[in-house]
């Protein structure tokens, strides 16, 4: 297990050794960052223990305030959204083709996963604060609770 005051636990998700091995070569690599981040970055400590996936505080801490600072300009999310839906789309495609164009694209995808997980809190702290001192405390959340639906259908709101 690894050290709670170095690491923090993000999930509990069992994944067969080959998809999570995808997973951290993906995120360790700063080459897989780039047109994502307006510096390099990697998230190297990044740790599966017993089905359990750890970030390293430090990493998700830089990673967090990379992200609000390289997507807070409307021009840079917008290229940066662009290119997250290229990965994506390359993704879908290479996973008609052959394994080796599968790994590498899903090596190249795994980064805009992380870097969504590393905005995901303090974008939503830093909305809230925004909105709360316009809305009722009743409003902002309903509001907040809106805006957490994905922006595109994903496989969970199709089950739903």
């Amino acid at each position: 297990m690894p050290n709670k005051e170095t690491h923090i636990k993000i999930v509990k998700r069992p994944y067969p050794p080959l998809y999570g091995s995808l997973i951290v070569d993906g995120v360790s690599r700063k080459a897989y960052y780039l047109n994502l981040l307006v510096r390099p970055y990697a998230m190297a400590g990044m740790v599966n223990a017993e089905d359990e996936w750890w970030y390293s505080r430090a990493e998700l801490s830089e990673g967090q305030e990379l992200v609000m600072e390289s997507w807070k300009n409307p021009k840079t999310l917008a290229f940066i959204k662009e290119e997250v839906k290229k990965r994506e789309d390359k993704l879908l495609m290479a996973s008609t083709t052959s394994i080796e164009s599968f790994f590498e694209s899903y090596l190249e995808y795994m980064p805009a996963v992380v870097l969504m997980v590393a905005a995901d809190k303090p974008a939503n702290t830093e909305l809230r604060a925004v909105l709360a001192e316009k809305l009722p405390t009743e409003d902002l959340e309903e509001l907040m609770s809106i805006l957490n639906i994905p922006e595109q259908d994903n496989f969970h709101k199709i089950e739903e």
